[in-house]
């Protein structure tokens, strides 16, 4: 009997533990031609976002030309996703 209580409490927590995943409110590629590495999102106070990582991309996105290598990037978004530095 105890057995079958604990299963059935099994199965009523696992549907329960299904949550809906959250809609996408806009998507966008950032960078160049080349590789990017992102390291770290997060979102902004001002409802924007900045995201940071690295690059070896000297087009696209990328406003400077590349220094060798991968150079480090950071990018500040609005909420909407374009760019603001």
């Amino acid at each position: 009997m105890k057995i079958i209580t604990v299963l059935l409490m099994i199965l009523n927590c696992s549907i329960y533990s299904y949550s809906q995943i959250p809609a996408v409110e806009w998507y966008k590629a950032y960078g160049g031609t080349g590789q990017e590495f992102p390291f770290s999102a997060e979102k902004t106070s001002d409802g924007g976002y900045i995201f940071a990582g690295l690059t070896n991309s000297s087009d696209g996105d990328i406003t400077q030309s590349n220094y060798g290598g991968e150079d480090f990037w950071i990018v500040k978004t609005n909420n909407t996703g374009s760019i603001i530095w």
